[in-house]
């Protein structure tokens, strides 16, 4: 209770303002916008629209650029495809960003999203009967009827599209092959890893002008037993719809399901491996994207990683930065992304994967994130790149993007440019190119920090590396890795017998590959007023004013720091708000009810992270 807490998260659609009038609750704006004497533009005189984030791909200018022509996907016979709908402009006082940036990554800030317009065509806001979810049924009190009859006869336009029977991997299976000719053919060994972009690049163009589209798997992270809410379901569907169907395919969502029952050989026996499928609590409309893997299949993979938790398991008194070691070398939790590398392997269409979570929701459109992501990381330079993805950015503080890229060349007279040498290491990129147009080979949505020195209880689960080989981490696995970046690391298990933990694992085989690695700064808000300087101090306190080299970082015993934010493994604000925003429930945001609030909540795009489905029905 240091800090004040924050209320305008919770303020409705009757106080809708243009976000350039909008004087946030917090962080305090460097000059004072023209506020509207705290009423603020009804919210019934707002009407939702459309929210549109794709290319128009039947344009001369797009057409002109990529190969093959954009297929419209089926959501199936008689149903309709889904919508996101926004309102232009946000409540009065919604506060800002504190950390990252929407306009620095092209996102809209000027609209937000309500969970009808957002999740309605989901089948959240009506009933089983009409092919919904039957949660958060629209009845609307009256006061809210006001807003939705801004849409005059019928009332607010939510697109009810009966989801019974639905199958989702023959629909993306169609969608796919009726996109075929914008994707690139890629068989098994046609990738040249040695070769750098721009090389790739002058080679392709000897063939052909138009450019063909690179593929990208989502992979969705799951296990047996896990408990399907309404919510989560809603959210898969998002993903799929908006990712994959609408782009024509661009993305592929595949959800791969761990299977905890160590003893059963699986992979000898297709019925068993249907039944595993079957009794594993995913509902059926996703079985079609599903593989299965467990621990036994990582262990024979990667065999010349040692696994000797068996020698510790007894251990009574082992302190708290070594307790990793009484964990299987080969399971999710130290090993993460052996799944992830086995997938990629039998998986080569996909040049790149995004490692995902089922407690990761996004208040915003994922099409609309996650391209922008991907094309703000090509354009960063690699100048500074090691230096500035370990850096939080605080606009408040650090002013411009610019000024922020110039201020971390100021912290230290050093930089990393290729790849940091490792005995007995070849680099997959010995003189990596300048970075701009590049693609990035690891994406993560937290800074990549040194750990070594940091009180990071994970931070010296080494395996066949030297003890204090340097090394990069990024808390939370949620990444996107492109293949070079995962045959790397598939190599690096499977045939040097070399790992790192989890969270290190990406950052440090690229930092010792050459490889492009990007923190996109993301907008990460917090539920009370720090003062932002000391906010900043806090975040960046590690060696040089970045994240990590010493004790005081925040990662590590200074983590408690993050519960109040939107995006953190302890993060119990990103619940809270969530919660409140999807449910319309009432949470400890200090209002009394939803009417002082005005309305339904209508938020700006934010990443929130965890959203437990143990800790919320809905």
């Amino acid at each position: 209770m240091r800090f004040p807490k924050l209320k305008k998260y919770y303020a409705g659609l009757y106080t809708l303002v243009p976000v350039n009038m909008n004087v946030p609750e917090y962080p305090p704006p460097k000059t004072l916008r023209k506020s509207d004497n705290g009423r603020g533009e009804l919210g019934a005189l707002k009407k939702s629209r459309v929210f549109n984030p794709y290319p128009d791909y039947s344009s001369d200018a797009y057409r002109s650029e990529w190969e093959g022509e954009y297929r419209q996907c089926s959501f199936g016979e008689g149903r309709e495809a889904p919508e996101v709908r926004v309102f232009d402009g946000i409540p009065e006082g919604m506060p800002d960003a504190v950390i990252g940036s929407h306009r620095l990554l092209g996102l809209d800030d000027g609209v937000c999203f309500d969970r009808y317009g957002r999740l309605g065509s989901y089948g959240y806001g009506y009933t089983v009967e009409e092919g919904g979810l039957g949660v958060a049924v629209f009845d609307g009190g009256e006061r809210e009827k006001e807003v939705e009859g801004a849409h005059g006869v019928g009332g607010f336009p939510l697109k009810r599209v009966d989801w019974k029977g639905v199958d989702w991997g023959v629909l993306q299976k169609e969608c796919e092959i009726a996109n075929k000719a914008r994707f690139g053919e890629v068989k098994e060994g046609m990738l040249d890893h040695n070769l750098n972009p721009q090389q790739h690049k002058e080679k392709k163009e000897k063939k052909q002008k138009k450019k063909k589209k690179q593929r990208t798997a989502i992979l969705l992270r799951t296990w047996t037993g896990y408990k399907y809410t309404a919510n989560d379901i809603a959210n898969l569907r998002s993903l799929i719809t908006e990712l994959s169907l609408l782009s024509g395919g661009e993305y592929t969502v595949h959800i791969l399901v761990h299977v905890k029952a160590k003893y059963k050989d699986i992979f000898a026996d297709k019925n068993l491996y249907q039944k595993t499928l079957i009794d594993s609590g995913l509902p059926k409309e996703f079985w079609g994207l599903a593989e299965l893997w467990n621990e036994p299949l990582m262990k024979s993979i990667y065999a010349k990683v040692p696994d000797d938790s068996d020698d510790w398991k007894d251990m009574k008194h082992l302190p708290e930065d070594k307790l990793y070691l009484k964990l299987p070398m080969h399971d999710v939790y130290r090993s993460t992304f052996m799944p992830v590398q086995w997938f990629s392997q039998g998986h080569p269409e996909y040049e790149f994967v995004w490692n995902w979570e089922m407690d990761i929701r996004y208040t915003g459109h994922w099409y609309h994130l996650f391209s922008l992501l991907d094309e703000w990381t090509a354009r960063q330079p690699r100048q500074g790149l090691w230096e500035r993805s370990s850096r939080f950015y605080v606009p408040t503080i650090h002013g411009t993007w610019e000024e922020f890229v110039n201020s971390t060349a100021s912290l230290t007279n050093t930089t990393i440019l290729g790849p940091v040498p490792v005995e007995g290491l070849v680099p997959t990129l010995p003189n990596p190119p300048s970075g701009e147009g590049e693609p990035a080979d690891l994406i993560t949505l937290n800074p990549l920090f040194d750990p070594e020195h940091t009180t990071w209880i994970l931070r010296n689960d080494i395996v066949g590396y030297p003890p204090s080989v340097p090394r990069r981490s990024a808390i939370i696995t949620a990444s996107r890795l492109s293949r070079r970046l995962l045959t790397a690391m598939h190599t690096e298990n499977a045939k040097n017998g070399r790992t790192v933990f989890s969270e290190m694992f990406p950052g440090t085989v690229a930092l010792h590959h050459g490889l492009k690695a990007v923190f996109a700064p993301h907008p990460v808000f917090v539920d009370r007023k720090w003062p932002p300087g000391f906010l900043e101090k806090t975040f960046n306190n590690g060696v040089d004013g970045l994240t990590g080299g010493r004790m005081q970082s925040v990662f590590g015993a200074r983590e408690h720091n993050f519960r109040g934010s939107s995006w953190y493994y302890n993060a119990m604000f990103a619940r809270q708000v969530y919660k409140a925003w999807a449910s319309g429930e009432k949470g400890e945001e200090g209002e009394v009810d939803r009417l002082e609030r005005g309305g339904r909540m209508c938020l700006k795009a934010m990443l929130v992270h965890p959203i437990k489905s143990e800790s919320w029905e809905g």
